[in-house]
């Protein structure tokens, strides 16, 4: 996922520097044409079959509850920003709090009567499943965060293209592969409290290696400055996001796998959306003081997001080889994707 989201800034830039039939930015938007066709042609022949006998039908009731919800938190967090926050916007979030014990009752309810809901919190339950998907989110508070403030730094910064501002982030995305690739080893060695601790203090002191380079040169100088952080984040950003993974996976037991990993990824998508909010609030709060001022208290933030990582893996279980072999195989397939 690490990768996509960094080699994306690359694909996408290449997108609007061709500008393909005059549409500009949107253009990026086409890249999920040939990649959602690919997926639609590869998934049956690839994917096992994994039909549960006896599987219960959706509830209507409940999944619209959950989509309410989720809109409600989402729409206000992407937008708020832009808008300046009006009223509306102050009634969703409540509202997704409402409509959120609304969907967990009704879950609830579902659940005393012997059907599995569709946001079952019950894996939760187990602490290295629950620490993990806790983690996730707090290390997509500043994923998302991240690619977009090095973004504006670098084009509205450091006036560079679309194309060769995601060539920046190259660096990221191959350093990223390395990290994730090592996961499943420092996972067998350390376990993997110790594994995302480092990891996010690796994730962290990258955020501060850029930090010291854009306060040295600034909106000037050789790109190159930029290179270590870039570096040392994206093995932190990899071997975190693989080992937290490959927890969950390794933990879960099957019959929960379709659960567990729905609630996983909604809780990184709402943790993208909750970042680029906060992130938002941060750098234009400071805009007006200078980009690299704004830039340079987002990286603050950032740093902050990955010490709540840390802090977090401390109640993940320890050294656990099983997990190992669960994200060795993850990051194989996110290797592949």
């Amino acid at each position: 996922m690490g990768v996509a989201a960094a080699s994306g800034q690359l694909v996408g830039g290449l997108l609007i520097h061709l500008d393909i039939a005059g549409t500009g930015w949107r253009a990026i938007f086409l890249l999920n044409v040939p990649i959602g066709l690919a997926a639609l042609a590869a998934a049956p022949r690839v994917l096992p079959a994994s039909r549960v006998p006896g599987a219960p039908r959706v509830d209507v009731p409940e999944a619209t509850l959950v989509v309410a919800a989720l809109t409600a938190l989402v729409l206000p967090l992407v937008e708020g920003q832009r808008q300046g926050w009006p009223l509306w916007t102050w009634l969703c979030l409540v509202g997704s709090v409402v409509l959120g014990d609304l969907a967990w009752l009704r879950g609830r309810a579902l659940r005393r009567r012997g059907v599995q809901p569709l946001v079952d919190l019950e894996p939760l339950r187990s602490r290295a499943i629950g620490v993990a998907t806790l983690g996730q989110a707090l290390l997509f508070t500043g994923m998302a965060a991240y690619f977009l403030v090095l973004a504006i730094y670098l084009q509205d910064g450091r006036g560079l293209g679309p194309l060769a501002s995601g060539a920046v982030f190259t660096i990221v995305a191959a350093t990223y592969m390395l990290g994730s690739h090592e996961a499943s080893v420092l996972l067998a060695r350390f376990g993997p409290r110790a594994t995302v601790t480092g990891a996010a203090v690796t994730f962290g002191a990258g955020h501060l290696l850029l930090l010291a380079a854009v306060e040295h040169v600034g909106v000037a100088g050789s790109v190159l400055w930029l290179a270590p952080g870039l570096a040392v984040g994206g093995v932190g950003m990899g071997v975190a996001l693989a080992a937290l993974v490959g927890t969950v996976m390794g933990a879960v037991e099957s019959r929960d796998a379709g659960t567990v990993s729905g609630t996983s990824s909604t809780t990184q998508q709402i943790g993208n959306a909750l970042g680029v909010a906060l992130v938002g609030i941060v750098f234009f709060g400071r805009v007006d003081q200078g980009l690299v001022t704004a830039f340079g208290a987002s990286l603050v933030y950032l740093t902050a997001t990955t010490a709540a990582v840390a802090v977090t893996a401390g109640f993940l279980p320890g050294r656990r080889r099983p997990v190992a072999q669960s994200v060795n195989a993850a990051s194989s397939s996110s290797a592949a994707a």
